[in-house]
């Protein structure tokens, strides 16, 4: 069976009685996140900064009042209003790309959100793993519990050494830290996720690992490549200095003004018509070339960019197939392992001393702590891989 083929069936059993919980409590993030709502605020002031500086300069009037000598000409009055406007080529490029630039923050903000929802999905993760450590944990106490009530019975009678007996009040007491350090850490992950959720943490208590569709990596790495907004951003800035490059070119064309102007100069007034024209001989020289710079380095940024969150997805993808062949090989061991009731049996026959039981016990539960991590990490892994599917929750 290839590894592909073992993966989707080792996720059909590993994901056995999903439940809604995790896209419940990532539907609650999305609403609620600090970070998501700041992220929402900071994208709707970039949206109507896009809209701003579209139009012409505002229309300016100008009075003058020249006084004069009452023996010749006298006193002259003027007054004029204008307006100045770009050659007409420049607002529809401007117009371009502060359309760009809105499709840009609207893909920043998407981003954000992914960071941010899988950050959360990654904690809910820990926080179910831990969960269920907190719950093997307390199966052991009991278990314990019960040993040391029976050898203490036995200690009173004589039938057993203090030797034997502390051997279990030391396993008792460190259990007793490990579900103490275990509490410690659910609490912290559950504050932190009543943060980014809204007090919504408690969903989680019952739930299992997140589901994924599982996907060839060239599959996979396509469908990001097209969805991932951190794919996406690095092309889009390329695209605006591209129109910044256009934008930038029609500083090369002439201004106008046009206006209406009056003259009063011994009770005789002249009035009409005004057009001026801006030569444009100095104002944009060198802005074709840094436009140009600007979009050398947006291209150059864009393939270091590309390249790392390529080769980030495929260290991950292969961490993961690694990681997934661990889990088969516990999985395998476990249930290949000795059973703990005729572990039981065996010490209770006597055939089994209580040191040789309890390295037996001990073996078992390090087997089982090995596998609850590395369950962890396999659904942690896919959580980063599969998280641009994020936005569609």
């Amino acid at each position: 069976m290839n590894r592909f083929i073992y993966i989707v069936l080792l996720t059909s059993i590993t994901s056995t009685c999903y439940t809604q919980s995790i896209p419940i409590f990532l539907k609650s993030v999305k609403d609620n996140h600090p970070g998501i709502k700041a992220a929402r605020e900071l994208m709707e002031v970039g949206m109507a900064d896009s809209k701003t500086g579209l139009s012409p300069d505002n229309p300016e009037i100008n009075i003058g009042y020249f006084p004069g000598r009452p023996d010749a000409a006298g006193n002259k009055r003027v007054w004029e209003v204008s307006q100045s406007f770009d050659f007409p080529t420049r607002y529809a490029r401007l117009k371009r790309l502060k359309a760009t630039n809105r499709e840009l923050a609207e893909l920043e903000y998407s981003n954000t959100i992914l960071d941010l929802m899988s950050e959360t999905r990654q904690l809910a993760i820990d926080l179910i793993t831990e969960l269920k450590i907190y719950n093997k944990l307390e199966a052991r106490w009991e278990e314990f519990t019960r040993l040391e009530s029976a050898y203490s019975k036995l200690l009173i009678n004589g039938e057993v050494t203090i030797i034997d007996y502390n051997k279990i009040n030391i396993r008792l007491t460190e259990i007793k830290l490990l579900l103490t350090n275990a509490k410690e850490r659910i609490i912290g992950l559950e504050n932190m996720l009543d943060y980014m959720s809204g007090n919504q943490s408690f969903v989680l208590k019952d739930a299992s690992y997140p589901a994924f569709t599982q996907l060839e990596k060239e599959v996979l790495l396509e469908k990001r490549k097209i969805e991932h907004p951190a794919f996406l951003i690095p092309l889009k800035r390329i695209e605006m200095a591209e129109k910044g490059i256009d934008l930038s070119k029609t500083g090369k064309l002439p201004g106008f003004e046009i206006g209406y102007a009056s003259e009063l100069v011994a009770n005789e007034e002249f009035i009409g018509p005004t057009i001026g024209l801006t030569l444009p001989l100095w104002e944009n020289k060198g802005k074709v070339e840094v436009a140009r710079a600007i979009k050398s380095y947006e291209e150059s940024s864009a393939t270091h960019e590309l390249m790392a969150l390529e080769m980030e997805f495929k260290r991950d993808y292969e961490t993961f197939g690694i990681v997934n062949d661990n889990l088969r090989e516990i999985n395998s061991l476990v249930s290949g392992s000795v059973n703990r009731d005729l572990l039981m049996k065996a010490f209770e026959s006597g055939e089994l001393s209580l040191t040789d039981y309890l390295f037996e016990l001990i073996t078992f539960y390090d087997i089982e702590d090995l596998q609850l991590n590395l369950e962890k990490r396999y659904y942690k892994l896919q959580s980063a891989l599969y998280n641009h599917e994020l936005l569609r929750e």
